[in-house]
């Protein structure tokens, strides 16, 4: 067997997985639950062990791997009424597509395309594939990631996203939350809200990649920041509230949020530099 005829066994060995049954929607919303569950309980794993956060990254990887899966699943995309009640058995078959096959996918992906570009040899022992940096290819670029991670790894975890400080802040709010009828109820208010948008902007300025001077077609960077730090806190804030919910199919139901415009509207003017050009944009749309 050569390396591209293993290459197509993994293209396709996902197909038959039992969660890809149900209409596209239905499979969207699941997976995202499932996505949003396992990054919940990273959080509070996070508590006594940061680095656990990491995990969270392998994550996003495999979800965008599955949402690509079921976007192109030979399902019918036409709309449907989309149940948020999610069973033990459901969420057992999503999280196996989400960590069992969707991330080894993405990793053995990254290997093919690198193949296929000329950056990585390949030869086949057993029908296994095995990868090696190219012949004269620079692969500087690794110990160049390591020493990024090493140098900024303590801060990361410690400063903006330090799990203590985010508890500490939801805990003051926390008997405003409540689930009725297994529905997560909270209406956010900027009382709420302040602490963690302290905690996303610093999460900007650690995190952000472009100048100051960099411009979009629609906004600046200055807007975008001031919503990215706004959309960031609400996740937060919606992130501890599913956390703090002890029924885990209760807190599955209610993991993707749905926030309404006019509030968000009214909490971004928490984090806007420039006026409110930003909230009058968000209102023509």
């Amino acid at each position: 067997m050569n390396i591209r005829e293993i290459e197509e066994i993994i293209d396709t060995y996902h197909v038959k997985h039992p969660f890809l049954n149900g209409t596209k929607e239905q499979m969207t919303y699941e997976i995202l639950s499932v996505f949003q569950k396992l990054c919940s309980d990273e959080i509070a794993s996070s508590i006594l062990n940061p680095f656990a956060l990491q995990k969270i990254t392998d994550y996003m990887d495999a979800v965008t791997q599955a949402l690509s899966w079921i976007e192109h699943s030979h399902f019918s995309n036409i709309s449907s009424e989309i149940s948020d009640d999610i069973s033990e058995e459901r969420y057992e078959e999503g999280r196996s597509f989400l960590c069992e096959y969707a991330l080894p996918y993405s990793q053995i992906c990254s290997g093919y395309i690198s193949f296929s570009r000329n950056r990585f040899s390949a030869k086949v022992e057993d029908n296994s594939v095995i990868f090696d940096i190219s012949e004269g290819e620079n692969n500087t670029f690794y110990t160049d990631i390591i020493r990024e991670i090493d140098q900024k790894q303590n801060s990361l975890f410690m400063d903006f996203i330090n799990p203590m400080t985010l508890s500490e802040a939801f805990l003051k709010f926390q008997k405003e939350i409540n689930t009725t009828d297994g529905v997560l109820s909270n209406s956010i208010n900027e009382d709420m809200l302040e602490p963690f948008i302290k905690v996303t902007s610093k999460h900007w300025e650690y995190t952000k990649t472009l100048p100051n001077t960099w411009k979009f077609d629609e906004f600046t960077i200055n807007e975008y920041r001031d919503f990215w730090i706004t959309i960031t806190a609400i996740c937060y804030f919606h992130l501890f509230s599913c956390i703090y919910i002890e029924n885990s199919l209760i807190e599955l139901k209610n993991s993707l949020m749905n926030v309404p415009k006019e509030m968000l509207i009214s909490l971004c003017s928490l984090t806007a530099r420039n006026g409110y050009e930003v909230i009058f944009r968000l209102q023509q749309h």
